[in-house]
């Protein structure tokens, strides 16, 4: 017997630990996730600029954005997500 809600709230208590850095950023930015998570990044006005399964450790080139406000959404695959933001200063 598993209590299913038990295994919810500690995977749901990871996805809210979930942080970007730098933050701001110029180059690259990193997330301190445990696990491959399919990553979008929006811009302020609601454009998809990046759509990619990102993998613990790896760093996501961002140089090529304009600065500004960025939103970012991880969803581990079994349907549970995290948005979160950062800012891409001047380079």
């Amino acid at each position: 017997w598993i209590n299913n809600s038990l295994i919810s709230s500690n995977i749901d208590e990871l996805l809210t630990e979930v942080v970007i850095y730098p933050n701001p950023a110029s180059d690259q930015i990193q997330f301190n996730i445990t696990k491959p998570m399919d990553t979008k990044i929006w811009t302020s006005t609601g454009s998809l600029v990046y759509n990619k399964r990102v993998h613990p450790n790896e760093s996501i080139n961002i140089s090529n954005l304009s600065s500004g406000l960025y939103f970012v959404t991880l969803d581990d695959g079994s349907g549970r997500s995290v948005s979160l933001k950062f800012v891409k200063g001047m380079d």
